[in-house]
């Protein structure tokens, strides 16, 4: 028994093989962001500019200078952050901070160094993971958010422990 195709069957099957290939190659660049990547819509995952405010923020915050007094240190990390950020670490993280440093519990020369982007949230906003030269504290979670005019990121708040436990298990 032999079996024989017309070229235009041929043809015909050689255009839906191409067309099943080219939908499921597609449907691979739609869900793993290629299709971001060629429309230049994609999120920067890239490390940001060592002289962004967020950073310099919180290099300030785990490095007070007890010396300068705390309205100084407070003021160098309130450059850095955003209007409602500078509030609540006011409220929140100064004073404990600043404790620790009088006590001598933070660590002297602490570095910090920016990871990757954790997560972006739907309002353009950042979580950037950052290490630390600490074995007590080996991440920080920071989120951040770009400032309108400047494009600079600023730093909106730290993340709670409870925080990066609950959504990144660190």
């Amino acid at each position: 028994m032999e079996i024989t195709f017309s070229r235009r069957t041929i043809i015909l099957i050689i255009l839906a093989v191409a067309l099943l290939l080219a939908g499921a190659g597609g449907y691979y660049a739609w869900r793993s962001g290629l299709l971001n990547l060629w429309s230049g819509t994609a999120a920067v995952s890239a490390a940001p500019a060592s002289d962004e405010p967020a950073l310099t923020a919180i290099g300030a915050i785990y490095s007070p200078d007890v010396k300068a007094g705390r309205d100084a240190w407070e003021s160098q990390v309130c450059a850095n952050m955003t209007a409602d950020g500078c509030q609540l670490f006011q409220k929140v993280y100064a004073s404990a901070i600043w404790n620790a440093a009088q006590a001598g519990v933070i660590p002297a020369n602490l570095s910090i160094s920016f990871v990757g982007i954790a997560e972006e949230t739907q309002d353009g906003q950042q979580v950037w993971k950052l290490s630390t030269s600490s074995t007590a504290t080996p991440w920080i979670y920071a989120l951040v958010a770009r400032e309108k005019t400047t494009k600079k990121w600023m730093l909106v708040r730290l993340l709670f422990a409870q925080e990066e436990q609950a959504l990144y298990g660190n």
